[in-house]
């Protein structure tokens, strides 16, 4: 396999921002549920816009408020829960993007995260120089597990799918990957383990991620 470019979702891949997301996931839907739900439950949701998330809790949990006001409070409990937490790559991760632009591979995000919150990460973590074209769901209709987002950013990277391979997580975004016909490698690195049935290849860590590429990449 003959590969030019890498695009890396963002969260719980790049950071460990997954898990800090669902605890105030849980806080928020305690003080409007007074249920206590489980962190594996809400895993589900994990790569999905906001909007699909708040949609799919208002089904799921009978919430009695519109999807503006919940993704308001949603907010408000994330940057509570942000404020006491600082952020931190995965081991690994900038001496992995560094191997890479030696290696001369083209590199994308494609995150459901709003682009603020992603142009936020990449300062915060030092890593912006290292990105060639950063894309958020929210400027697409659909969000992951449907490929819109894949298709768009190996479009607009100028580069070929069979040329391309994807790092992702979550269920939602191996699917996505997979439904726009790309590889995909699953990354087990962050605190949240999830299911991603349907990789190509798994990974729990950026130093095998580089034995991986050395591998598969020439």
């Amino acid at each position: 396999m003959m590969l030019n470019t890498v695009i890396f979702d963002m969260d719980g891949v790049l950071l460990d921002s997954e898990a800090i997301y669902l605890e105030s996931l849980r806080q928020c839907l305690l003080s409007v549920t007074g249920r206590n739900l489980p962190i594996p439950e809400l895993a589900q949701v994990i790569g999905m816009s906001m909007t699909d998330i708040t949609e799919k809790l208002i089904r799921d949990y009978d919430i009695q408020m519109s999807v503006d006001a919940l993704i308001d409070l949603q907010n408000e409990y994330f940057d509570r829960v942000m404020a006491e937490t600082e952020l931190k790559e995965i081991d690994g991760l900038t001496d992995f993007l560094r191997y890479l632009k030696e290696k001369g591979y083209k590199i994308g995000l494609a995150s459901s995260s709003a682009l603020e919150w992603i142009k936020e990460v990449l300062y915060n973590l030092g890593v912006t120089e290292y990105f060639d074209l950063l894309v958020s769901g929210e400027a697409f209709e659909h969000s992951k597990p449907d490929p819109e987002i894949y298709d768009y950013t190996v479009s607009h990277m100028e580069s070929e799918k069979c040329e391309t391979i994807v790092i992702e997580d979550s269920r939602n975004g191996v699917m996505a990957a997979r439904n726009a016909g790309l590889k995909v490698v699953a990354f087990k690195g962050a605190s949240i383990k999830q299911e991603t049935d349907g990789a190509d290849y798994t990974i729990h860590s950026y130093r095998e991620m580089k034995t991986l590429f050395n591998e598969i990449g020439e």
